[in-house]
């Protein structure tokens, strides 16, 4: 990028073809072109170059908000609910998680403008955009730079402020209207039978991955566990497995899922159960009384929104945070992770002792809620599981190296530092690497095989074929879908195509897809597995783990990067010429010829199918 004879800034943030002018442009979710005038830059493509600079920064951001004081008390213990426990890491901000209202991705877009413009001599700056939040962040911004700052025609001016006591009465009736509905399922839902104790290991997952024609005969099988289940079997281990409620189309309400595993628990030697279903009245109460403490303590941090300030920044990224602030403190997110907390804290203290707990890792905050819970009864070890590999970008799983838990004190929970089990079990070396990297102590971290998996064992083992489908697998956020067809759209008006194309939409997105962007492909429901018998080529987003399983399997991968999203590039040694951003490297790409070598697969994840590393852990005979 050059520098502009005017000295001005034109941000624009649209996916419209932006103007010729001689203002440095900056594009906030587009790709420049080959043909882009030198004063143009990506902002994404700059992130992709400062990648570890900005995410650390983001990280220590969210540290220093935590550790932050109000008269003379640190977020942290305002937010303390139990005497080791601090309910600020389970609120939506300190989770880090990534959801279709996330804010992550514009705040950390934000921090890198402000160190793009750092290295230039700038007098006034435009903005083109639809997003309030980003005109009132950035207004404010060029007023603390004492910078010009204008709208351009295009653009939306910033709504009036909801004040801030009229915002929590609004928040707060709505989550006593979940409280209310809490209480009612007291008297009409009907309960769940006793669980039973004596459990030598208790598992936790979502009720996905699931096999309900399995389940409906009896038999147990979740694409999660795999080959776990019936080792526990062979070894007479008595196992509790608990799942948490995931609404699908398998499963519309919690009355299908419990008719279910009651028919699955007939005869069963292993019982399964969902999170309480009927709350008791002590878990509703005590749930009620957190959340009381909470919305005391809201009003006591209220004047945290004038420090949502990352350190040596001039950026007040509160605008895009404060909706999921309030709501963690005073809405309906508020009362159910209270109500999350105080029944799981039920079910747990409940059990007879159990000296293994295992359960699937993505620190979110019912996780939280359980490490808690299980270091409180004084159970035995506790395993947290990445059922895939830890991207780079999946903040949830990093956290600033000051939060991080030092090895040993892990059943000594201090409010300071971030809750973890004893061990984080991953089953690829890059997950080690990342979170080995971010600090995470080598101890604590244990390798494993990918129970997930498995089956491209049987991939690894054939030899190449000669089938020749296309596979087009689409993303959780709707609008990315619709950028990858509209890609594949233009190359097959460019080429006498003679291909099957076989579309498998995410299962998590149910946003219906434009009938123009389905010509001429096939949508499937069928397993990647069963896809890839048939499929030489993969499309996918790169934010999803599909593009890494098309990879082990030996297929012709081509992984799309979205500009509205950071880069969740599958793999690092991923050959370049394979990551496209527009139609244009699409047609490349699938021209190339591809050898992938199916040794790659060692980088990415452990297939051992006798699952040494899983009997070790668990300590069970090899049977």
């Amino acid at each position: 990028m050059t520098m502009s004879s005017t000295g001005s800034v034109l941000i624009w943030d649209s996916e419209t073809k932006f103007p010729k002018t001689e203002k440095i442009t900056v594009l906030w979710k587009q790709y420049v072109d080959v043909d882009s005038p030198q004063n143009v830059v990506s902002l994404p493509e700059y992130i992709e170059k400062n990648s570890e600079r900005l995410r650390n920064q983001f990280l220590e951001f969210v540290y220093d908000i935590g550790h932050s004081k109000i008269n003379g008390i640190t977020i942290q213990q305002h937010l303390q609910i139990r005497e080791t426990f601090s309910y600020w890491w389970m609120t939506l901000f300190a989770s880090t998680r990534w959801h279709q209202s996330s804010q992550i991705t514009e705040a950390i877009k934000l921090l890198a403008l402000e160190q793009l413009l750092k290295d230039q001599s700038w007098s006034d700056l435009e903005l083109v955009s639809g997003n309030q939040n980003l005109n009132k962040i950035l207004m404010d911004f060029c007023a603390e730079q004492n910078k010009s700052f204008r709208l351009g025609s295009q653009s939306l001016l910033s709504k009036k402020q909801v004040k801030f006591p009229i915002e929590v009465m609004s928040l707060s009736f709505k989550a006593h209207l979940v409280l209310v509905r809490q209480i009612v399922r007291l008297w009409t839902v009907t309960p769940l039978r006793k669980r039973q104790n004596l459990s030598q290991v208790m598992i936790f997952d979502h009720l996905i991955r699931f096999d309900t024609n399995k389940a409906a005969h009896g038999e147990f099988a979740s694409e999660y566990w795999n080959l776990l289940e019936p080792m526990f079997s062979k070894n007479n281990v008595k196992v509790s497995w608990t799942h948490q409620f995931v609404k699908s189309e398998k499963f519309p309400n919690q009355r299908v899922a419990q008719a279910l595993l009651t028919k699955l628990n007939k005869g069963s030697r292993n019982k399964h159960y969902l999170f309480e279903t009927k709350p008791s009245i002590k878990s509703v109460l005590r749930a009620a009384i957190d959340y009381r403490r909470l919305c005391i303590s809201g009003f006591r941090i209220r004047k945290i929104s004038s420090g949502f300030i990352p350190k040596s920044s001039s950026l007040n990224l509160w605008p895009l945070f404060q909706k999921e602030w309030n709501d963690s403190l005073f809405g309906t997110t508020a009362i159910r992770h209270c109500l999350i907390l105080s029944t799981i804290e039920q079910e747990i203290s409940s059990q007879s002792f159990c000296p293994l707990g295992v359960y699937i890792m993505e620190y979110q905050p019912w996780e939280v809620a359980l490490i808690q819970a299980w270091n409180a009864a004084g159970h035995g070890k506790l395993i947290g599981v990445a059922s895939a590999p830890i991207r780079f970008w999946d903040l949830r799983y990093f956290s600033d190296a000051r939060s991080i838990t030092p090895a040993g004190l892990e059943t000594k929970t201090h409010i300071h530092f971030r809750p973890v089990p004893q061990f984080l079990a991953v089953n690829s070396p890059i997950s080690r690497g990342l979170l080995e990297t971010a600090g995470e102590p080598a101890t604590r971290i244990v390798d494993v095989e990918a129970l997930m998996y498995q089956y491209l064992n049987v991939h690894l083992k054939k030899e190449p074929n000669t089938e020749s489908g296309i596979l087009v697998l689409g993303d959780f956020f709707a609008e990315v879908t619709e950028r990858i067809l509209t890609m594949v759209q233009s190359w097959i008006e460019l080429n006498q195509n003679q291909q099957i194309i076989y579309f498998k939409p995410h299962p998590a997105n149910h946003h219906p897809v434009p009938d123009e962007l389905l010509r001429g492909l096939n949508i499937t429901a069928l397993a990647l597995s069963e896809l890839f018998e048939i499929c030489s080529v993969v499309i996918a987003p790169s934010s999803g783990t599909g593009s890494l399983e098309a990879l082990c399997a030996g297929k012709h991968m081509i992984s799309i990067l979205d500009p509205t999203l950071l880069n969740f590039k599958p793999h690092k040694s991923m050959p370049d010429h394979l990551i496209v951003r527009n139609s244009y490297e699409l047609q490349q790409a699938m021209r190339m010829e591809t050898d992938t070598n199916k040794n790659v697969v060692q980088q990415i994840l452990h297939l051992d199918p006798t699952l040494p590393n899983w009997r070790g852990l668990l300590e069970l005979e090899d049977k």
